[in-house]
């Protein structure tokens, strides 16, 4: 049920305009159709309790809703009104109600009562709650149970009463009692924290003949004194006196009043009726609501004004109800009694104080027009004036529950989450849906207001709703040029969104086709999605789409039992593998075992068994329900150390744990004085310095006991010296120096000394007698001899001159003899009168030939370099003239070799010279030799021979 609409449309209510919003969307948080459950653990606790009382104030009530769309009513009694007038034993804080707290879901009714005292005693407190469910006047019951004398009010007979007993001292019990007062013992259930006198409710609807929640209902609390033997109330003298204790009251509507007693204020001598009662409106999930939520806040306009929306699925009327900005108790702002206006569901109704200038502002009437005269001064004093920079905007409903409040800007309300801005000039803070999480950037918004004569101004998709500027409705057309949109449509956003597109199917079903704004049509490739099953990949078939393929058989997977590991895949099936064992955890008080869900489990065995805690600092545990605990504790004994502290840690057990550094302490040493603890060792301080006895193999030390100095033998083994330069490697052995080996003295390499050891001065050098033979280690003298030590004397060598005029000799100490080359080019003489202009090069003497050599002796004028034709066919013995061709001419046939003349010097110097056995002669003046004079050819080509060579050379 909701009341976003789109546009305004007028409805007759009872001769009353409201203005109603037809549906935008079903809002996440919609009270009329869902619910977030408010979740309760029956366990005495109240930590899942959520709702803030109304700041310090008592006997009032307020209802709060969580961002999750859980409800919650509760609501704060006076301290210390209970009951005075009665005696000892009867009269005391046990039964002083403090806090009552109610919310629901679609299982259970949940009540968590808070008295002032303890649960326990002789007749313990009882706790009673009336449950009206059809809320009609006089149907019903109206005397509590157990023979009390207290009636609830007519407006609140009852069909069921909730109470709790203690029967035979039994531990508490939750009663149901019907309105003709048959009990269905321990219908409900209950947890009590007796420290604090807590007692946490659950009744399941079927308790109360209901198949889930009701859409509302009322209920009345008392508390009494319990007769422990009999379980019913302990009365009070006759039937004419209330033995109500306390009572769940706003006191007739004044909480200001100074003296608030259940007696004689709320019931007395004539007056045996509880007025009070609390109304309490629920959603289809159970949760507590308001039925009636501030819609619009107008704080920023002139007039002021406010929208209140019915939420409920009836209509209501809003006489009783009250409206306000004083968000404290007693305050100076204002709070006025709304009249009686009935607004239907999903209508809202619109109300202020001045009805002439609203009229003139939004053309229209105003639904409901606050009366100042009509003022709540039992909550507030003041008239209503919203702060343009923020306040408070409260709900009271006819039992001054506070149902709704809404606060923006600066304001704030205990449990209330701000985030609402203050609104702007002609700005409306506006309730989006039915929404209500008491957190108002959730809930609100703030919008320009509007009317039909002053409309939106926001796009096409935003529209005037009970005079604010909303969304439109869901599907409101706002069609666009776009190809590809289809129909657009509002979406309730204020967003104009595209309609329906067109078709696009390329009849590939592993493709997503779609039409692409401004081209059209395109595919894309889908991605198949996995179907969780290990032993399958998805794959996907043109004609038939997505589907899947076994994986390999043997492929590892995952069985999803935790009790199984090693699983393989068979045909597309994980199966197989090897049973889970599941370890000992080593502690006696559990048993191990394997759930397929959870794998390994532990279960509690062995109570009352000895077991180990895990904590050192405990002896003696044993097993209770799985856990090991109890055993007494560890006494840690003084481990003598006076720089530690012992105690007992859980994980380690004994410990000794240092002192602070610096604490005086003694050592039990007397060769120390002044020592101090440091990191928890106790040394430091001046130690008694001993005299050395200089023998190496002792140290002075000092004995700990007496003090007195002494000599302890190092250990055997330490080096050490025994002042003979003669030995070494010597050790200590039972306090004395020895050993080691003798040192042997190296040779200086002087071989006119010897080397020897002198105890006193080590190794030293004497000298041979004089005379000794001996070596200098000069190559260029000889016959050397020792004196004084020292190798000299001898005569120097004299080097022999090889004949060659290109090289020196000389004598090196290090190598003796050696011919060394002279500089090349220096001038020599080779000994050759056929050459001249000798020089050395690389040690040889070598010059060029001599012309006039080179000729046969005037034999056969013919060219050198040739025979004229002559003789052909002869071969001058084989041997080459110098390597230069005869032009193709062979040599004189007359003259077959060169007069046996050494054949082979024909090689371009002269012509076969002759050797030492042709008489020693010279060949001419020139000193070459010739063939005789037979053929003067040959002398011609031997010199053009030599010609060329020599050219070459250049």
């Amino acid at each position: 049920m909701h009341y976003a609409a789109r546009g305004l449309v007028a409805e007759e209510v009872s001769g009353m305009r409201v203005w109603i919003r037809v549906a935008v969307a079903a809002l996440v948080l919609g009270l009329g159709s869902s619910a977030y459950a408010h979740p309760v653990t029956v366990d005495g606790d109240a930590a899942d309790w959520f709702a803030a009382p109304v700041g310090s104030a008592v006997n009032v009530g307020r209802l709060q809703r969580d961002a999750s769309g859980g409800g919650e009513i509760v609501f704060v009694d006076a301290d210390d009104d209970v009951r005075n007038d009665l005696a000892t034993g009867m009269a005391n804080e046990i039964a002083d109600l403090r806090e009552v707290r109610v919310t629901a879901d679609a299982t259970n009714l949940y009540f968590l009562v808070d008295l002032d005292g303890t649960t326990d005693g002789a007749n313990p407190p009882m706790v009673q709650i009336a449950i009206d469910l059809d809320r009609t006047t006089d149907s019903g019951a109206r005397f509590f149970a157990g023979f009390a004398d207290l009636q609830t009010s007519a407006d609140a007979a009852f069909e069921w009463i909730v109470r709790t007993r203690s029967p035979a001292a039994s531990p508490v019990q939750v009663d149901v009692v019907s309105q003709t007062y048959v009990t269905s013992a321990a219908a409900g259930t209950v947890a009590v924290d007796a420290a604090s006198a807590r007692y946490e409710i659950a009744v399941p609807w079927s308790a109360f003949g209901l198949a889930g929640p009701p859409s509302a209902f009322r209920f009345s609390v008392a508390t009494f004194r319990e007769n422990a033997g009999s379980g019913d109330v302990i009365g009070i003298g006759d039937g004419s006196i209330s033995n109500a204790l306390d009572l769940l009251t706003d006191y007739a509507d004044q909480p200001n009043v100074a003296s608030l007693n259940t007696w004689p204020d709320e019931v007395n001598g004539t007056d045996l009726v509880l007025d009070h009662y609390n109304e309490v409106w629920l959603s289809a999930a159970g949760e507590p609501i308001s039925p009636i939520l501030i819609a619009r806040v107008a704080s920023n306009v002139n007039p002021e004004w406010f929208g209140l929306a019915n939420v409920a699925s009836g209509s209501i009327d809003l006489a009783g109800f009250k409206l306000g900005d004083e968000e404290t108790v007693g305050g100076g702002e204002g709070m006025v009694r709304l009249p009686a206006a009935t607004v239907s569901s999903g209508a809202i109704a619109t109300a202020t104080l001045n009805d002439t200038t609203f009229t003139t502002l939004y053309g229209t009437a105003p639904d409901v027009v606050l009366d100042p005269m009509a003022r709540f001064m039992a909550w507030a004093t003041g008239t209503i004036t919203l702060s343009n920079g923020g306040d408070e905007v409260i709900l009271l409903g006819r039992d001054n529950l506070v149902l709704d409040v809404a606060i923006y800007g600066s304001g704030s309300f205990a449990g209330v989450t701000g985030g609402l801005s203050a609104p702007a000039t002609n700005f409306v803070a506006a309730r989006l849906g039915d929404t209500d999480t008491d957190v108002m950037s959730a809930d609100f918004v703030s919008v320009p207001d509007c009317s039909a004569t002053d409309p939106c101004a926001g796009g096409v998709c935003q529209e005037c709703a009970t005079f604010a500027c909303l969304a439109s409705t869901v599907g409101t057309s706002c069609a666009d040029a776009e190809p590809c949109d289809g129909e657009e449509v509002c979406d309730g956003a204020g967003a104009c969104v595209a309609g329906t597109p067109p078709t696009c199917d390329d009849s590939n079903a592993c493709t997503t086709d779609a039409c692409v704004p401004g081209s059209g049509c395109a595919s894309t490739a889908i991605t198949c999605t996995d179907d969780g099953n290990p032993c399958t990949v998805p794959v996907c078939d043109m004609a038939t789409g997505c589907g899947f393929a076994n994986v390999a058989d043997g492929t590892s997977c995952d069985d999803a039992d935790a009790c199984t590991t090693a699983t393989t895949c068979t045909a597309g099936t994980c199966g197989a593998g090897m049973a889970v064992t599941c370890m000992d955890d080593g502690d006696a008080c559990t048993a191990e075992r394997c759930d397929g869900a959870l794998g390994c489990v532990r279960d509690a065995v062995g109570d009352g068994g000895a077991c180990d805690d895990g904590n050192a600092c405990t002896m003696g545990s044993t097993c209770s329900m799985g856990a090991c605990s109890g055993g007494a504790a560890v006494t840690c004994t003084d481990d003598g150390n006076p720089c530690t502290a012992e105690a007992c840690d859980p994980v380690m057990g004994c410990v000794a744990t240092p002192v602070t550094d610096g604490t005086a302490c003694d050592d039990e040493s007397a060769c120390t004085t002044g020592t101090t603890c440091s990191a928890g060792t106790c040394g430091g301080g001046s130690a008694v310095s001993c005299p050395d006895d200089t023998n190496p193999c002792t140290a002075p030390v000092c004995n700990p006991t007496s003090g007195e100095c002494g000599f302890a033998n190092v250990t055997d083994g330490v080096g050490c010296d025994d002042t003979n330069p003669c030995t070494t490697g010597t050790t200590c052995t039972a306090g004395a120096c020895g050993g080691g080996a003798a040192v042997v003295c190296t040779d200086d390499g002087n071989s006119c000394t010897a080397e020897a050891c002198d105890p006193t001065t080590g190794c030293r050098s004497t000298p041979v007698a004089d005379g000794t033979v001996c070596d200098d280690a000069d190559a260029c003298t000889t016959g050397e001899v020792c004196a004084s030590g020292a190798c000299a004397g001898g005569a120097a060598v004299t080097c022999t001159d090889d004949g060659n005029p290109c090289t020196v000799e000389m004598c090196s100490p290090g190598s003796g003899c050696a011919s060394t080359s002279v500089a090349d080019g220096m001038a020599c003489d080779d000994g050759d009168a056929c050459t001249e202009n000798d020089e050395c090069t690389a040690g040889a003497c070598g010059g060029d030939p001599v012309a006039a050599c080179m000729s046969d002796a005037g034999v056969d004028g013919g060219l050198a370099l040739e025979d004229g034709g002559v003789d052909a066919g002869v071969d001058d013995g084989g041997v080459d003239d110098g390597g230069v061709d005869d032009g193709g001419v062979d040599d004189d046939a007359s003259v077959p070799s060169d007069a046996g003349r050494d054949a082979g010097r024909d090689a371009g110097r002269r012509d076969a010279g002759a050797d030492a056995g042709d008489g020693g002669a010279s060949g001419g003046g020139c000193d070459c030799r010739t063939d005789g004079g037979d053929d003067t050819r040959f002398a011609w080509l031997a010199l053009g021979l030599v010609a060329f060579a020599r050219r070459r050379r250049r």
